[in-house]
């Protein structure tokens, strides 16, 4: 590093000769030196780049052919350094296409060895003048845009402005990375970031050095500028906080008059010297702009002056804290508490308040009070009578007293005359309504002045802008509340169709397995006599079992069963439906509790005429669901009250326990299918399955819950507007003699169990696998009736029924499928379908949907 004043320039042509072969390269310095160039040889090109990051040359001349990085290499990283730089190309073995690569890439000319000082030196002089010719047309350039900054610069008082034009083109004029503009803070003792470019170093902004250290420190202090190239090595400058990727840098002062304004520091993270042009440009620069920033930095002393007595006479250090409060929160309550504790302030007053303005009640209410000594009404009081309130509602404008004891109207209704001298209320005004007044009192009379009306309506102004903002905000919560309400509702109803549809898809699959155990169990159970308490056990246990599974099925197929118009509801009496399930649920919440020692009390309270159109099967399910959930809430004994009410939107069934209660999480949760906090002894399907019921019956769910209190669930249901029969139910008769059965299905295990169970009633079966098979051997013989799967590949059982009755319509079909329970109440059964069962059928269903097929029989006369 060293002072600006050390750097000179010599008047000799600089060339840098590169070439490998030592004995040329020496030949050519020497001939160019006695020819007035002062040259420097280096024999590679590596040597060569590291030459010209350290000093500036006008013309280099470099060999084609060299170890390493050859000359076309070579050219590209020299003029990536210098784009002024003037090269010639020599070479020996050349051919056209070298040149012309040469040339492309910016080669001034080439010429081959061997040759004569005759030949290379009127190349050389021509590529000197070049050389000059671009030197110069960069420093015109530098000149016209220095013209253009200063006349910017001329344009503008701002002092920012200035300031954020010389350190772009500052890092413009020198090429450089970075630039920083360092001021002298107002004690002189610092100086401080004004402007800084660079990547990632906007954090730098205002940060503050001590002004006799480092470098800024010494340029400061001796008013001249340095340059850096490569390490710094003199105590002098030592940087205050060193940083090794910077290999060169100016730092100039920026002088005025010779008065200190501060300094321009560039900053380049490559390792090559700036050339004088460069630095020269870069003085008339600092020069141009240092006067300019001293008029802006002048003019915005005058602008902050004025600034700060404007700010001082509008008092508005009080209208920021206020606007503050107001931006940070929209909880009114703290905003106009805010505002009573930061007018006294700029008013110099005794108290202040916020009354609110009741029309309904014909009163006002304190909403926000401050005092310094008088006993004012407390905040939340509302009265009414005389006041100034009162006074600026009945005039539309501010009302005040100068001197309380010639005015017999109160400030506040309740504050006595005494506690104040003089007092001043304006209006305030939401969306042009009377909303309130914000009064302020005055120890002294005669305080109330102009400047004081002006701006106590002013903050008035803000206050009613507040006021909008937090009820549009309590409005929109409201409203986002409602919204997240609907959203969980939809999102759980997307849950349960989820889960219904993946449990659909393995119903199928799920109740053929469970077929051959149910139907196998129960008709091990019915024929073998004789059998020991032991296996019959271990027989009931497996028909139970899989009955569950199958339980669990349709229970989550109910989730996505859909709200079909066609669906027939009864019109229930829900009182008889609660007084069902309170019956059937009595083992568990009385006998066992009592047996258990535990006080378990249940009551109803049911309103008369409470009818609802729906399922009665359905509903018992439900409710039963809620109350065995309130009966496992209540393992120490409590209290469960189950109770229905007419209301506007229909009947209400509400069940209400004194359990321990549900966290928020656990209630938001609650309907979500698998989802239980009682272990094992759950499976997360009752209150989805509740859901599944109210919802096909247009209702509503609402689960309400706090710890240490319990727990009430209510649903409402849309109540009977006038009486539906219920649907008429065939009773099937006995069978009368053995049937021929034809039995179709493509499961082996299903088809044997459904033909076992029947020949062991006596009748004739034969079975198929699939419904083609099944069609050849109805043609081929002659049956009472037909047994088929649904789901099989070929031919299925609605194409195998519709065959079937195509061939003898008085033939009976049953339908044997997984979705039985759902297609019958939805009014799917296909074309030529008599009778739908589902699976798995149980040794009982079978024969009942057979007796029922055996009268369709009987009562064609013409069945053979």
């Amino acid at each position: 590093m060293q002072p600006l004043g050390a750097i000179h320039s010599t008047t000799l042509p600089e060339v840098l000769v590169v070439d490998d072969e030592r004995g040329l390269r020496i030949a050519i310095c020497e001939m160019l030196g006695t020819h007035g160039y002062e040259a420097v040889g280096t024999g590679s090109a590596e040597e060569a780049l590291q030459i010209l990051q350290g000093q500036d040359f006008d013309i280099v001349l470099t060999d084609l052919m060299m170890p390493g990085m050859d000359g076309i290499a070579f050219l590209k990283a020299a003029l990536g350094t210098d784009p002024q730089l003037v090269a010639i190309m020599m070479t020996g073995q050349g051919t056209v296409e070298t040149a012309v690569e040469a040339m492309r890439i910016g080669a001034f000319d080439y010429v081959m060895k061997p040759f004569r000082s005759a030949t290379l030196l009127p190349i050389v002089e021509r590529a000197l003048e070049v050389r000059r010719l671009r030197v110069e047309n960069a420093e015109l350039r530098d000149t016209l845009a220095m013209r253009a900054l200063s006349e910017a610069i001329g344009f503008t008082l701002d002092h920012r402005v200035i300031l954020d034009k010389m350190a772009d083109a500052a890092v413009a004029q020198c090429d450089a990375d970075e630039a920083t503009i360092l001021l002298p803070t107002g004690s002189g003792n610092d100086l401080y970031v004004a402007a800084v470019r660079g990547q990632g170093r906007s954090h730098l902004l205002g940060e503050k050095i001590p002004s006799n250290q480092g470098i800024a420190g010494w340029v400061a202090h001796n008013q001249e500028g340095v340059t850096l190239l490569g390490a710094v090595n003199d105590s002098r400058f030592t940087p205050v906080h060193p940083r090794g990727d910077i290999l060169a840098a100016i730092s100039m002062p920026m002088l005025v008059a010779g008065k200190f304004v501060g300094i321009l520091n560039v900053n380049s993270l490559r390792r090559r010297a700036f050339r004088l042009g460069q630095i020269r440009g870069l003085s008339i620069l600092v020069s141009t702009g240092a006067a300019a920033l001293q008029h802006g930095l002048l003019y915005a002393d005058i602008l902050e002056s004025q600034e700060q007595h404007r700010l001082t006479a509008e008092r508005l250090q009080t209208m920021n804290d206020f606007a503050h409060t107001v931006g940070g929160t929209l909880d009114l309550d703290s905003i106009l508490q805010a505002l009573v504790g930061e007018v006294p302030h700029a008013l110099s007053c005794g108290w202040c308040a916020v009354v609110k303005h009741l029309p309904a009640e014909g009163a006002f209410s304190v909403r926000a009070a401050w005092s310094q000594r008088a006993a004012l009404t407390a905040a939340g009081a509302t009265a009414s009578g005389a006041s100034a309130s009162e006074m600026v509602l009945d005039t539309g404008s501010y009302y005040f007293a100068q001197d309380t004891r010639d005015s017999g109207i109160p400030p506040l209704v309740g504050l006595p005359l005494q506690a104040v001298s003089s007092y001043l209320s304006v209006p305030i005004r939401v969306d042009d309504m009377f909303w309130g007044t914000l009064d302020v009192g005055f120890d002294e009379p005669g305080a109330v002045s102009q400047d004081r009306i002006e701006f106590l309506e002013a903050v008035a102004s803000h206050l009613s802008a507040a006021i909008r903002n937090a009820d549009l905000h309590s409005r929109l919560r409201d409203a986002f509340d409602e919204i997240k309400v609907a959203q969980a509702q939809i999102v759980q109803q997307e849950r349960l169709s989820a889960l219904g549809q993946m449990a659909s898809g393995i119903a199928h699959d799920f109740n053929n397995t469970l077929a051959p155990i149910l139907g196998f169990s129960e008709l091990l159970l019915d024929s073998l006599e004789g059998l020991d308490e032991k296996s019959r056990g271990y027989l009931e246990v497996i028909r139970t079992a899989a009955g569950d599974a199958a339980g669990v099925v349709r229970r989550l197929r109910e989730f996505y069963r859909p709200n079909d118009a066609g669906e027939e509801f009864e019109t229930i009496d829900l009182n008889g439906v609660v007084e069902q399930t309170l019956l059937l649920t009595q083992p568990r919440w009385k006998d066992q509790m009592l047996g258990g020692g535990k006080a378990l009390r249940v009551e109803s309270d049911l309103e008369p005429r409470a009818t609802v159109l729906g399922s009665g099967s359905q509903l018992r399910e439900a409710l039963m669901n809620v109350i065995l959930n309130a009966v496992d809430a209540l393992s120490e004994g409590g209290h469960i009250t189950v109770s229905t009410h007419s209301e506007e939107r229909g009947v209400l069934l509400e069940v209400r326990d004194t359990g321990p209660g549900m966290s928020e999480e656990v209630r938001s949760r609650c309907l979500e299918p698998f989802f239980s906090t009682k272990g094992t002894r759950g499976t997360g399907l009752g209150l989805p399955m509740v859901y599944g019921v109210v919802q096909r019956h247009h209702g509503s769910l609402d689960i309400a819950s706090e710890i240490g209190v319990g727990t009430t669930v209510r649903i409402w249901l849309p109540s009977a507007s006038e009486s539906v029969p219920a649907r008429e139910r065939r009773t099937a008769p006995d069978a009368e003699g053995p049937l021929r059965i034809l039995v179709v299905d493509d499961e082996p295990a299903v088809r044997e169990f459904v033909a076992a169970s029947l020949v062991a009633d006596g009748h004739y079966v034969e079975t198929a696998d699939d419904g083609s098979d099944g069609l050849q051997r109805f043609h081929s013989g002659q049956f009472d009736l037909v047994l088929t799967d649904r789901a099989m590949p070929r031919m299925n059982g609605d194409q195998l029924a519709a065959a079937v009755k195509a061939a003898s319509p008085q033939t009976p079909v049953i339908l044997l499928t997984g979705f039985g329970d759902l297609m019958e109440p939805l009014g799917d059964r296909p074309a030529g379908v008599d009778l739908v069962l589902s699976k798995p059928v149980g040794l009982r269903a079978l024969r009942e949907g057979v007796v029922q097929a055996a009268a369709l029989y009987r009562q064609d006369p013409t069945s053979s």
